[in-house]
């Protein structure tokens, strides 16, 4: 397998929130912005993927995939 590159990709987590509750309380609910760190495995115009860790058998572990609308930033790291 080749040497992957790791990344840190910023993107926004759409947010529910069950149960009845007053408009004005609904109308302040924001989705989170979070921070995950990896390796790139692959991205496309829909996805990007990050593994965990990934081994010299050609494996990967802990596949993360986001897709590219909530993605606000992917910065490589050293």
């Amino acid at each position: 397998m080749k040497k992957l590159r790791k990344v840190e990709v910023v993107w926004i987590d759409p947010m529910t929130e069950g149960g009845w509750m007053p408009p004005e309380v609904a109308e302040e609910a924001q989705p989170a912005t979070c921070v995950n760190v990896g390796y790139l495995l692959s991205r496309d115009r829909k996805v990007i993927r990050i593994v965990s860790g990934y081994a010299s058998n050609d494996s990967v572990s802990d596949v993360f995939v986001i897709p590219i609308a909530c993605v606000r930033r992917v910065r490589f790291l050293r």
